[in-house]
């Protein structure tokens, strides 16, 4: 029973730290790709309005929810096995 206990608390420790892993990385991702469609927006000569900034805070927002929802599936305390 404690081994069993013990491999579901190293499975919850590893998916925790899969989901924060991937959250950090694809959160500096988004950040590059939303600097990259700013400088894009920029060179563009468009003027820079809040309709413009909304599909940025998307990109933002899905590249660091993404992984946190998709991993969290994965995550169960031991308790909940």
């Amino acid at each position: 029973m404690a081994v069993r206990h013990r491999s579901a608390y190293r499975r919850y420790l590893f998916f925790r730290r899969l989901r924060t892993g991937l959250t950090v990385l694809c959160g500096l991702a988004g950040l590059v790709l939303c600097y990259l469609m700013y400088r894009n927006l920029v060179q563009n000569g468009l003027p820079l309005h809040l309709t413009e900034f909304v599909p940025l805070l998307g990109v933002l927002l899905l590249s660091v929810a993404g992984p946190w929802l998709l991993v969290s599936l994965f995550v169960r305390k031991p308790s909940e096995l």
